[in-house]
């Protein structure tokens, strides 16, 4: 996400920016796994990153948290060059990973105060902290239980407060929990107040829904590259327009179907059922005009439209204007 002169388009305010990637590559097992990368992220805004398994999102919060190699190009966390200094660089971030695994060895509270201890703060400078966000996440009476009696999105509540005892300004968070509604509260109600803090959130995710719930900004990976980003809203209208016709249809009928949408609007054929995209400036009923079919259905676009477009389009053969 590249912001002239650090000004949030929606916002129009000027926010500071906590990590700058420049031309960032990293590689493993003999391939690219994320490629000439440009990226500025800022304080008090969640950014997203979307994308297919192996994509590129967990390696690219890994080497932000300092725990991957960077293979070539620039990282700063807070100005600061990770490559040239790892650990300042990683004191000032918070990093949630995808496994939410605490250390079994020890209680749920003594993970907090041995993290702490691991970056230079002592017990008693965090104490209060962690009583407070104990409150917070509603795990005050766990403090003492053995890690392994703890449900995994009561472990990522304990990581949420782990995340925050050295301060940083800025939280890395990989693959939030998101079996129920309540796991998706939790984690809105994190990231709300990261937010409010004026601390910077990347998100990795592959719940869309979820995404378009808490996003400033979006990055969508594919294959190491970024092949899209924009905010929400602009990378709908842009991309996929304002409204959607979609229906089912006989393998036989797709070049019917296609000889009479073509020129007209830009469609995407995905299995057996075929997207029309209606634009701005376009008529919705000329849409549901060119399909006839027992299943029809209009509707506004969304996030996931954005989603398959950009990772399919490209790969279906009757998927162009």
């Amino acid at each position: 996400m590249i912001i002239s002169q650090g000004i949030f388009p929606v916002l129009g305010v000027k926010l500071s920016t906590v990590v700058e990637a420049r031309n960032l590559v990293l590689e493993g097992k003999g391939r690219v796994l994320l490629s000439h990368f440009h990226l500025e992220l800022h304080a008090g805004l969640c950014t997203v990153v979307l994308g297919p398994k192996g994509s590129g999102k967990s390696i690219l919060l890994k080497a932000m948290a300092g725990i991957y190699p960077v293979s070539a190009g620039e990282l700063y966390i807070e100005g600061i060059n990770l490559r040239e200094n790892t650990y300042k660089a990683k004191q000032r971030v918070g990093y949630i990973p995808e496994e939410k695994l605490l250390d079994p060895a020890f209680s749920a509270m003594d993970n907090l105060y041995i993290f702490s201890r691991l970056h230079g703060i002592t017990p008693r400078n965090t104490k209060d902290l962690i009583k407070q966000q104990l409150r917070v996440y509603q795990l005050e009476e766990m403090g003492n239980y053995d890690v392994s009696k703890l449900s995994e999105c009561e472990r990522e509540r304990f990581l949420f407060i782990r995340s925050l005892v050295n301060d940083p300004r800025f939280i890395l968070y990989d693959q939030p929990v998101d079996d129920t509604e309540r796991d998706k509260q939790w984690a809105r109600q994190f990231i709300s107040r990261c937010k409010q803090e004026k601390r910077g959130v990347l998100v990795a995710t592959d719940n869309l829904d979820f995404a378009q719930s808490i996003a400033d900004y979006i990055i969508v990976l594919n294959d190491g590259k970024c092949i899209f980003e924009g905010e929400p809203k602009s990378l709908v209208s842009e991309h996929v327009g304002k409204e959607i016709v979609e229906f089912l249809i006989k393998p036989e009928d797709v070049d019917y179907y296609i000889n009479k949408i073509k020129g007209r609007h830009s469609y995407q054929l995905i299995d057996n059922r075929l997207k029309i995209y209606v634009k701005a400036g376009q008529d919705s009923m000329s849409a549901l005009q060119l399909a006839v079919s027992d299943d029809i259905n209009l509707r506004k676009v969304n996030l996931r439209d954005v989603y398959d477009w950009s990772l399919t389009n490209k790969d279906k053969e009757y998927a162009s204007n």
